[in-house]
């Protein structure tokens, strides 16, 4: 990987990002915000994961958009799974609203309803084994 420029510029601009995006959630913590802010802190957090990972799968910049989008919807699934009590993407729910973290419910009384009404479709399983 020493030899990988490309990669090792892409992961550097990945721990930065994540850095900035943890600093911003823990001073953020407990300030009502809304959307735009989840988004802006989803971005830089699981955004940015997902973007590099394109990124270095495609070798160039064609699935940036992709994968920023791809990591925001994973972060916002997180995020009302965690408040539902579902263990699918590795959640474990409570740590975040005890923190006073922003999550995407806490941002939107409107997105807790939407997709509470997904989640919640009979018949629909969410659990992993």
């Amino acid at each position: 990987m020493e030899k990988d420029a490309y990669s090792v510029r892409l992961l550097a601009e990945l721990m930065q990002r994540l850095g900035v995006a943890e600093c911003a959630q823990w001073r953020l913590r407990r300030h009502p915000l809304g959307v735009e802010d989840w988004r802006m802190i989803a971005g830089e957090d699981t955004g940015s994961m997902f973007e590099i990972c394109a990124r270095l799968g495609a070798r160039d910049d064609r699935l940036r958009k992709f994968g920023l989008l791809l990591g925001l919807v994973y972060h916002g699934c997180d995020d009302v799974g965690d408040v539902r009590g579902a263990v699918a993407l590795g959640g474990g729910g409570e740590k975040d609203v005890l923190d006073g973290i922003l999550t995407l419910p806490a941002a939107s009384p409107f997105a807790i309803r939407k997709w509470a009404r997904f989640f919640g479709r009979p018949g629909r399983r969410i659990m992993v084994a």
